[in-house]
């Protein structure tokens, strides 16, 4: 950076160097971090910030050829970028780990305004019992987990595990946030904090693909990479049940109200009720072609909705074997889309869909239209969901992006409004 006779500079060893132009010679060079400064932006008065890998942002005052640090904050994560405002009393950090700071330069003081994931988001989910529409809860490739104020787009709660792969889905009560990880642990944490509580080793060989909590708060249901779906005791975290007759990925399970009963999909196309008291399975059914990605259950808890590599919907009756109806998951002729997601509503009225192409859509469940569409993700988009209120849903996406719609439903159409 050049500012009238002077060039400011970083250097991977860690030095902010100052040269006069003029004369072509260095007059200051000082340490600031210990692993390379990423960003340098000037500051009236002969000021001059820089920012370091290791997330230390340096203030220096620059002044007839004497170079002296004057402040020094840190950060979470790598300083990437730097932004002053016109005046020069504010300017603006974005850190490698989502975060971004505006920082008073009078006082040097941080305020934190916004973050985000940085890797793929692969699930998001509102509180256990569907009745809480201003949390939700969203799982990384980051190594995190965040619990979102949907009021302000705040995060309440973070939740990482920096050295234990990632978390493949999660979910969460006023007390516990539980999460599946691809290390094959089942994890928990406080909701109210993000503290640690407790962990199943080795839940899952491969990773926790699925997971789900009874009504009663007792157990868990929880299905792997492998096949198998296993039930455990909450209080005693011991394993009560291993239901083995998937021969692939658990996609999903759902447990019944009555917490009785327990539905699997998995990538070998199959979709399985099971019995957990008498630890056996009931029913059985098969999707034509292709592993299923998602399945979402109506309230009367007879019907439901499968789709997956096969590029189709398809509704399905417990009571029956075959599909009560199959539909294209496009309106648009010819067009295929892989949907990873599909959720109801709360009053089974409406359901949204996610896929490959990007695109969120919402459906009518009983005339099973298309009503409303958005281009949502650059990337294929990994999770829908509706807000308990039916007035939001949120999408996730593998372009690193939470994305929240607002809904506006009338008798035939469904508007869908991005907001952040």
């Amino acid at each position: 950076m050049c500012i009238r006779d002077s060039l400011y500079a970083g250097t991977t060893s860690c030095d902010f160097c100052v040269f006069l132009v003029k004369s072509k010679s260095l007059i200051c060079s000082q340490a600031v971090c210990s692993k390379g400064i990423n960003s340098i932006v000037a500051l009236p008065g002969e000021k001059v910030c820089a920012g370091g890998g290791d997330g230390t942002l340096a203030l220096f005052s620059i002044k007839e050829a004497v170079c002296q640090q004057i402040a020094k904050i840190e950060f979470l994560g790598s300083i990437n970028g730097l932004c002053p405002s016109p005046d020069g009393i504010q300017m603006l950090a974005a850190t490698e780990k989502g975060f971004i700071y505006r920082i008073r330069t009078a006082d040097f003081s941080k305020m934190l305004m916004g973050e985000t994931h940085t890797k793929p988001v692969l699930h998001a989910v509102y509180a256990v019992g569907n009745n809480d529409p201003e949390r939700f809860l969203t799982s990384s490739c980051d190594g995190s987990l965040r619990l979102w104020d949907a009021n302000d787009y705040s995060a309440t709660t973070r939740c990482a595990i920096l050295t234990a792969g990632y978390p493949l889905l999660s979910l969460f009560t006023d007390e516990v946030i539980l999460s599946g990880w691809t290390d094959g642990k089942i994890r928990t944490f406080r909701t109210d904090n993000g503290d640690p509580l407790w962990n199943i080793d080795n839940a899952h060989k491969g990773g926790v693909t699925a997971l789900d909590l009874s009504h009663n708060q007792k157990f868990i249901v929880s299905g792997g990479d492998s096949g198998e779906v296993r039930v455990w005791e909450m209080k005693t975290k011991d394993l009560v049940t291993n239901l083995k007759e998937h021969t692939a990925r658990i996609s999903k399970v759902y447990i019944f109200t009555d917490d009785t009963y327990a539905l699997s999909s998995g990538k070998d196309r199959c979709i399985l009720c099971w019995d957990l008291k008498n630890e056996r399975r009931v029913t059985a059914h098969t999707q034509r072609m292709g592993g299923i990605n998602s399945i979402a259950v109506f309230n009367d808890e007879r019907l439901y909705m499968s789709t997956g590599q096969e590029k189709k919907i398809s509704f399905w009756d417990l009571r029956q074997s075959t599909p009560t109806s199959v539909i294209a998951t496009s309106p648009i002729p010819g067009e295929d889309d892989e949907l990873q997601s599909i959720s109801l509503s709360k009053d089974n009225k409406y359901f949204t869909t996610g896929g490959t192409l990007g695109v969120v859509r919402v459906w009518d469940a009983t005339s099973q239209k298309v009503i409303g569409e958005a281009k949502a993700h650059s990337g294929c988009c990994t999770s829908t969901v509706f807000a308990p209120d039916q007035k939001q849903i949120v999408s996730t996406g593998t372009d690193g992006l939470t994305m929240i719609w607002n809904l506006f439903m009338t008798q035939y159409l469904a508007t869908i409004n991005f907001i952040i």
